[in-house]
């Protein structure tokens, strides 16, 4: 078993952690670049903005601030204070992966229909993973020269629970999406629930084990670098999966099939099946309530409501 606090093997771990921040971060800017349509929908009005997509830019947007911090930390050798930089990097990065846990939760809170239960749950949830987050920036790097900034202390306790509280608050609502969805999906086969639901399951499979791959070696402890060097693929990693599932979620709404229900999304209420989104719903736009003259003029299977709400405009109001 080597020593793996010697200078040595401390040096091949600054080394092997250099080579995989930079391998992912090429990863997180090439999915950055191909997915920036999203963000020009938005700005050119083709979408219309509502204040949960905040979330989604958040957590893309400190994903990418922590990338390029990363890049400079590592590859800059000289003149930078390294401490506070690196702490920088740190609460970043970790806001992202709070950021990208909170995609998902706001997702569950619509599907249950602002259940005040679930809310309070989540809600707990999150202030208990961010009471955590908000102590992870307690490290130790110090300037070598010809090196640049290295680590030498890390509180690996705090970002342990860190990481296992985001674990089993994926998981957790995991479970509740799942539940409720696959409720709805015994009476209604239709793809937005499919949508919903396995999106909902890649991204916690994906989460997951990136989060439990870095809290292995935060918990053997090996040296200050090697505890955090699977920090930055646990971010990217959670980041893509997050950003994509909202981003899915967005498109089948402008393409694909809509369900409409009738005041809520519960199994007993009154459907209407439609092949095409509405002529006047602009791409990505979360929230469908179409007037009596559209739905006359729709095709398909119409049911006379006094109200027709659409899953996804609970999912964009969640």
């Amino acid at each position: 078993m080597p020593d793996w606090n010697s200078p040595e093997e401390l040096a091949k771990a600054s080394t092997a952690m250099i080579y995989i921040t930079h391998s992912f971060a090429g990863v997180y800017f090439w999915e950055f670049a191909t997915s920036l349509d999203f963000e020009w929908s938005y700005l050119s009005g083709q979408r219309k903005f509502r204040w949960p997509i905040t979330v989604y830019f958040l957590a893309r947007y400190l994903a990418l601030t922590a990338m390029i911090g990363a890049l400079i930390g590592y590859d800059v050798k000289s003149g930078l204070n390294c401490r506070p930089f690196f702490i920088f990097l740190q609460m970043t990065g970790n806001a992202s992966g709070g950021m990208a846990t909170i995609n998902l939760a706001l997702r569950t809170i619509a599907i249950w229909q602002r259940n005040r239960y679930v809310i309070g749950l989540v809600v707990l949830l999150i202030m208990g993973h961010w009471s955590l987050i908000l102590q992870g920036g307690l490290l130790e790097a110090s300037q070598v020269p010809g090196t640049g900034c290295v680590i030498v202390h890390t509180n690996v306790t705090v970002l342990t629970a860190n990481f296992i509280v985001s674990m089993v608050f994926d998981l957790i609502v995991l479970v509740l999406t799942a539940y409720r969805l696959l409720s709805l999906r015994g009476n209604h086969q239709n793809g937005l629930v499919s949508v919903l639901f396995y999106d909902g399951l890649i991204y916690f499979v994906c989460a997951f084990l990136a989060n439990l791959v870095a809290t292995v070696f935060m918990t053997l402890n090996l040296s200050p670098v090697m505890s955090i060097i699977f920090n930055v693929p646990s971010t990217v990693i959670c980041a893509i999966a997050s950003t994509r599932a909202v981003r899915s979620l967005a498109k089948f709404v402008a393409d694909g099939p809509h369900i409409y229900y009738s005041g809520s999304i519960a199994p007993s209420g009154s459907i209407v099946f439609r092949p095409h989104a509405l002529p006047n719903t602009r791409p990505g736009d979360l929230l469908s309530l179409p007037t009596s003259r559209e739905r006359q003029s729709q095709e398909g299977v119409h049911v006379q409501m006094e109200r027709i709400a659409s899953m996804d405009e609970s999912v964009a109001k969640g």
